[in-house]
């Protein structure tokens, strides 16, 4: 994803709902049709980690 966050998201609680090893789940609202969803965010560098196992 590009660009700030404002971009996207009318809304983002930056708490996390759920948090595991690999990623964190966020609540949002979009921008543009105001629809409540949640995002997985993953760590950062996690993709390369997992690789190096």
């Amino acid at each position: 994803m590009n660009g700030s966050f404002d971009k996207y998201f009318k809304e983002f609680n930056i708490t996390p709902i759920a948090s595991a090893s690999l990623a964190q789940v966020h609540e949002a609202v979009l921008k543009d049709s105001e629809e409540k969803i949640v995002i997985k965010v993953l760590r950062p560098n996690i993709e390369k980690d997992v690789k190096e196992i």
